[in-house]
């Protein structure tokens, strides 16, 4: 059996990483940790579609973990026996066919030392005793989870930095050593003697790029139980917004003697068969006909043969790549399908792990004839239709009807040949050893998929132009990975992605016909309605589905019925939509996404059966990827180095576009100027009408950065206020169009910096900042909770206040007020409200600036309401390494942020791209009173400003 463990950190946020990693490695057990969800919350349904029983102990902030099985759980105890008044959820144990998992989550015990420290090591010694009861209960026992221990220096990237911290401590280690003397295995460090892969990467200095990580979470075994195979799962913490653990896993089986005993449960025998041992893995040979020479396989490691591979994944992109070594090749509409040779028997495998040999006997029987006796390879297939295209229609039909003689392959990759593990050698070079396999061996159902030689964007041309889907690149010198990954790209003519059937319509005089599919996708682990779609099948097929959903109907839908109009995809009378239940997964062409996450312009393409409902995405298309551009010389170079920026449309010339502005990330000029184009209507709000401070960076952000207030001359779509605005100083800006923020940028703006008033009223703020500023030693985690007690405190205020990253180290907190009093008051309550904090939470807060005063605190910057002042606008990016931006996020969603930084002018517009709902749309619609707020924090009464508008 495979066994699993992951601290997902948030499961909610995590869950489609979740869903695809289970879909893609399908362990029968696996306890889940830091679940920050209650029992309520979790995604019960989303997992059971997926074959997964759940077992959970919740808790709504930190805590959390589960047992999640592809067979029966057995409960046995829902938290650490020992301490009855232990509330925090931490310790989960089950039974699953007569082996006990107990998952756990053992305290982080940090800061140390102090009172969180001293319930670690309690918690550890109750955790100690437990086990030994189970050890001595002869039944074979896996003990998996985060455990919050360093176990010994070869375990860590750099021992002496952590010293201090908890997960180090003599203590610490001490516990897990007395634990394993019990006679416990550490599996991890049983299959890697010599260098033990780390679990855990923080979000700190890139230290998952460099593998400066720990070892925290471990799997520990019984006697009765043999370690087949283990090891983690890096790739997944490499993923867009990811746990900062990856998933550690193990395949085990009974030793030769052993028992697997049932567990009890109350009133009622479990019924368990015991678990099946797990074939011992065998090592491979090289066949002679996979013998290849002359591409580079250096990296090409000997190995055993893998029972199961993931497939890697291609990242949808919206432009193709300016730069780099791309392998451009058609992107084939149809099924993708990996094959596994093995003994010279070919198997074919689906995306979701499926074995599709018996349904697909002609391309067997060609496959067969290659003579190769042991491979992974990889590819797609498809049937072509009328104009030797692939037509996906066709290929369902052929699949649904036993008509698979039409079936093509064609292959593209080969991650394992013979005995040889070519995953780590460049793609040209695995290409080509495809190549060699197939040569003379080859056939009408069998090709090779050739590179096309010429730029993406003509490809991608002439793929439309011939009804293709579109063109995949994949960069030449990358590795095969079981991941999305975006060293695979694809780009498609037109929209395309598949959807969950959520219901359906009869068609007008003929009520046996579908009329319309109604459509959804899940998001946040949430079925959502997505439009629906009347067109794109025959009257037959018409027929088929309608008989097909029939079978599945409900009287409710399966989305909340508040998102669902009555009437709203009927042509006939109201009310005339039949639900069914979330299990039909159909492809749908369209056009685009409308603002509320419907379709545009659908046209049906045809049925899916090799895709699960519950896996079903909104899919996103992530921005071009940017390469910094190699430093050219001469006078060719540097009159190239002026151009206009198309895209934009305001003929804005962007001098010196490929210049590096942050050496750190490598990112340029005109990546900044095409990020300000992206996000203008996000920003513009926000800096219209409001004096506009610029902060320029003409050498690049480690060169000198100018802090600009005034206008010095007349610029493009920036406009210049009047004078009176603020006797006695030169004119202030604001910037009010795309064009002004794209000749800010032009001008090397980085960072727009904006008054708390607007021109209208420029002596009466409309919003109060809390700018969490972190002093030397806090930890991202204390300056979550600050954020949360400032909030706190402002809700006692009858205030409501909305959040947003700083773009830098911190958080701000953002209060919308009335325009009515001046800023002197709105200061004078803001200096209270941070004076009020450190005096009652001394430990964390201070209410004086300056590094010395702060160290180890946070620093509530009140100062930035003072007349004149300025904060980073929303939306603005930094002139810090890394180039960050300031985002608006809910307040939800601010335990899964890893920093002030957490997206930068790279990665900001595909994640805006894919949000569906502002979280700040309510901020525009408050203005608030600070009357009870003075009033309860003992201050006079507030002095309304008479202003003329």
């Amino acid at each position: 059996m495979r066994v699993a463990t992951w601290n997902v950190n948030s499961v909610v946020r995590r869950l489609t990483h979740l869903l695809d990693w289970l879909e893609r490695h399908q362990p029968d057990v696996i306890a889940l940790q830091e679940l920050k969800a209650t029992a309520e919350a979790f995604p019960t349904e989303a997992l059971r579609e997926l074959g997964y029983q759940s077992l959970v102990v919740g808790e709504r902030s930190w805590n959390g973990v589960a047992l999640l099985s592809r067979h029966e759980l057995v409960p046995i105890v829902k938290a650490l026996p020992g301490d009855p008044s232990d509330k925090q959820a931490r310790y989960l144990e089950a039974a699953v066919g007569g082996v006990l998992f107990g998952c756990l989550y053992l305290p982080n015990g940090n800061p140390q030392p102090g009172p969180k420290f001293d319930y670690k090591l309690k918690w550890f010694a109750r955790l100690i005793r437990r086990a030994d009861e189970l050890w001595k209960s002869g039944q074979p026992v896996v003990l998996l989870g985060d455990w919050n221990v360093v176990p010994t220096d070869s375990d860590i990237y750099k021992p002496d930095s952590w010293r201090k911290d908890a997960l180090l401590q003599p203590e610490s280690r001490q516990a897990f050593a007395e634990l394993l003397s019990q006679g416990w295995t550490d599996v991890i460090k049983s299959a890697y003697p010599d260098q033990v892969p780390y679990t855990f990467w923080d979000f700190f200095r890139k230290h998952w790029e460099r593998d400066a990580g720990l070892r925290i979470d471990h799997i520990l075994v019984s006697n009765q139980l043999q370690i087949v195979d283990a090891g983690v799962d890096r790739e997944e913490r490499g993923r867009d917004h990811p746990s900062d653990h990856a998933p550690v896993w193990a395949e085990l089986k009974l030793r030769k003697g052993s028992k697997a005993r049932q567990a009890a449960r109350p009133a009622a025998k479990s019924g368990n068969e015991p678990v099946a041992a797990a074939p011992a893995a065998k090592k491979a040979s090289v066949p002679k006909n996979t013998a290849v020479g002359g591409p580079d396989l250096s990296k090409a490691v000997k190995a055993p043969f893998p029972e199961q591979l993931s497939p890697q994944l291609a990242t949808l992109t919206a432009a193709a790549p300016s730069e780099g070594d791309w392998i451009v090749e058609n992107k084939w509409d149809g099924y993708r399908i990996t094959i596994k040779f093995k003994g010279g028997k070919p198997h074919l495998i689906t995306r979701n792990g499926n074995d599709w040999t018996a349904k697909l006997k002609p391309l067997v029987a060609d496959l067969e004839k290659l003579q190769v006796q042991q491979a992974w390879l990889d590819g797609e297939m498809v049937v072509m239709g009328e104009h030797g295209v692939p037509d996906f229609n066709r290929l369902q039909n052929a699949i649904d009807n036993a008509r698979t003689q039409a079936i093509v392959l064609y292959l593209f990759d080969a991650p394992f040949v013979g005995d040889q593990d070519l995953r780590d050698v460049p793609l040209r070079a695995r290409r080509e050893v495809l190549r060699k396999l197939l040569e003379g061996r080859a056939s009408e159902r069998i090709r090779f998929s050739d590179e096309l030689p010429a730029s993406p964007a003509q490809v991608l041309s002439a793929a439309c132009q011939l009804g293709l889907e579109g063109v995949m690149l994949k960069k030449a010198d990358s590795p095969y990975v079981g991941r999305r990954s975006d060293t695979w790209l694809k780009l498609k003519c037109q929209r395309r992605q598949e959807f969950v059937v959520i219901g359906f319509t009869d068609r007008t005089n003929s009520p046996r016909e579908v009329g319309a599919l109604i459509l959804g996708y899940y998001e946040q682990g949430k079925l959502r309605p997505g439009g629906s779609v009347g067109t794109g099948w025959s009257s037959s097929q018409g027929a088929e589905l309608h008989a097909q959903l029939v079978k599945l109907e409900t009287k409710q839908p399966a989305v909340d019925p508040s998102l669902v109009e009555p009437g709203r995809w009927s042509k006939r009378k109201r009310g005339t939509e039949r639900w069914v239940r979330p299990e039909m997964v159909v492809e749908v062409a369209f056009g685009e996404w409308t603002p509320d996450g419907n379709v545009r312009h659908p046209t049906f393409r045809g049925v899916r059966t090799d895709k699960p409902a519950s896996a079903i995405r909104r899919e996103t298309p992530a921005p071009a990827p940017t390469v910094a551009l190699a430093k050219s010389t001469g006078r060719k170079a540097a009159q190239a180095s002026t151009v206009t920026l198309a895209t934009a449309k305001h003929g804005v010339k962007i001098t010196h576009p490929d210049r590096v502005i942050d050496t750190a990330s490598g990112l340029t000029k005109i990546d900044l100027v095409k990020y300000y184009e992206a996000v203008a209507d996000r920003i513009l709000p926000h800096l219209q009408l409001r004096p506009v401070s610029l902060v320029r960076a003409p050498q690049g952000i480690s060169g000198q950065l100018f802090f600009q207030k005034h206008s010095d001359a007349k610029l493009k779509g920036i406009t210049e206020l009047d004078e009176a605005l603020w006797p006695g100083h030169d004119s202030l800006m604001s910037v009010d169009t795309v064009e002004g923020l794209i000749t800010a940028a032009q001008l090397n703006v980085v960072e727009f910096h904006t008054w708390n008033s607007t021109a209208r009223r420029i002596d009466q703020p409309d919003r109060v900042v809390f700018d969490l500023d972190p002093g030397e030693g806090v930890t991202w985690a204390h300056l979550q909770e600050a954020a949360v007690l400032v909030r706190t405190m402002l809700e006692h205020l009858e205030l409501q206040s909305w959040l947003k990253t700083s773009g830098g180290k911190g958080l701000h907190v953002v209060v919308p007020l009335a325009p009515r009093l001046d800023y002197e008051q709105v200061k004078d309550f803001s200096k209270a409200v941070v004076a009020h904090m450190a005096k009652t939470i001394p430990q964390r807060f201070v209410a004086k600036s300056g590094g010395s005063n702060r160290v180890g605190k946070i620093f509530i910057d009140y100062l930035r309401n003072g007349h004149g002042q300025t904060t980073a606008a929303a939306f603005s990016a930094r002139a810090r390494a890394g180039l960050g931006v300031s985002i608006p996020i809910a307040w939800d969603q601010l335990p899964d942020i890893t920093g002030g930084a957490h997206w930068n002018i790279a990665t900001a517009p595909a994640y805006l791209a894919g949000e569906i709902t502002d979280p700040w749309a309510d901020y525009w619609k408050s203005r608030q009173s600070l009357a009870e707020g003075l009033k309860l924090l003992g201050m006079k009464p507030a002095r309304r400003v008479s202003t003329s508008v």
